[in-house]
């Protein structure tokens, strides 16, 4: 299951640098010249709120497996 977890990261990263740091930029630079794009700022906070919670949850269900594992392999180094 931890073999996810990095989907959920790189959404989180790519959605946090869009929202915080390209988006602002290109609008006060004048690169973008619509103000329309600044309001996808929430939407791309959105996506990063969800895939926050997606990496607690595979967390949180990763380490429950551990007890699994561990009564599968009784020793944890062969």
């Amino acid at each position: 299951m931890l073999w996810l977890l990095p989907l959920p990261v790189l959404g989180l990263a790519g959605s946090m640098l869009v929202a915080h740091g390209l988006i602002p930029s290109l609008a006060e630079s004048g690169d973008i010249k619509d103000p329309r794009i600044l309001k996808l700022r929430p939407v791309f906070y959105g996506t990063a709120a969800i895939s926050f919670v997606l990496v607690i949850v595979v967390l949180v269900v990763g380490i429950s497996w551990i007890e699994l594992v561990n009564g599968v392999y009784g020793r944890w180094w062969i």
